[in-house]
């Protein structure tokens, strides 16, 4: 019979050691917390959790990309409508990572510069950059049906290659295989009055569709997207 008694009462001493320990909640991803003795008093460390719930020192933090990882929509206000329970049809997002111009005089230029020109670009940083269609669309006379593709560019002075690519899951431009190129468009440059301090991807309505637009430091291009019944 003593045994039935055993098990349970390991277990109970086993809770009131774990209370009387160092505790914290389950942190989510990317969220600093402070742990806590049993006495609710903080200790005078404050941890982050990466990703994969690792632990990182704030010294660490500072060295962990600040590059962050956003989305566009067209129609540019569907996240706003549908969160606010409105019909809305989405057509088409992108999913990106915008860098940083930070203290660089220039982003775009010869071989010393962060982006050089006439070289392959993920278009923004880290994963590359994917396009996602809920609609056929068109690009450069080419039909694109419903699917996920990623971007590439080759950026110069006065112009713009994009390529529209079939090979997905991958990480910036070091799998590209042009033989994978679904479209090619090339675009003029356009400069603008201002330099944007982070690269940025956003729609822009017109009659036959949408612009996608691609801008960073002092630099724009736009890529003609129609959409059918625009």
């Amino acid at each position: 019979m003593l045994k039935h008694y055993i098990i349970p009462l390991l277990i109970l001493l086993i809770a009131i050691s774990c209370r009387n320990n160092t505790a914290y909640n389950a942190p989510t991803t990317q969220q600093e917390i402070t742990l806590t003795t049993n006495t609710n008093k903080p200790l005078d460390t404050t941890i982050v959790v990466k990703d994969d719930f690792s632990l990182l020192t704030q010294a660490d933090e500072e060295k962990e990309d600040k590059t962050h990882m956003d989305m566009s929509y067209f129609p540019s206000n569907y996240a706003l409508e549908k969160a606010q329970g409105k019909p809305v049809q989405l057509i088409l997002r992108v999913t990106y990572s915008r860098p940083h111009k930070r203290d660089r005089s220039v982003i775009f230029g010869d071989s010393t510069a962060p982006v050089p020109y006439n070289k392959l670009w993920r278009l923004g940083a880290n994963e590359t950059t994917e396009l996602e269609l809920i609609k056929p669309v068109t690009i450069n006379n080419t039909k694109l049906i419903p699917g996920r593709y990623t971007l590439y560019a080759i950026p110069n002075k006065n112009s713009w290659k994009i390529m529209v690519n079939s090979n997905l899951y991958t990480w910036g431009d070091f799998n590209y295989d042009n033989k994978k190129d679904l479209v090619t468009v090339e675009v003029p440059v356009q400069y603008t009055k201002f330099s944007l301090e982070t690269f940025l991807i956003y729609f822009q309505k017109n009659n036959t569709g949408c612009s996608m637009i691609l801008t960073w430091d002092n630099v724009l291009v736009a890529v003609p997207i129609v959409i059918s019944g625009a």
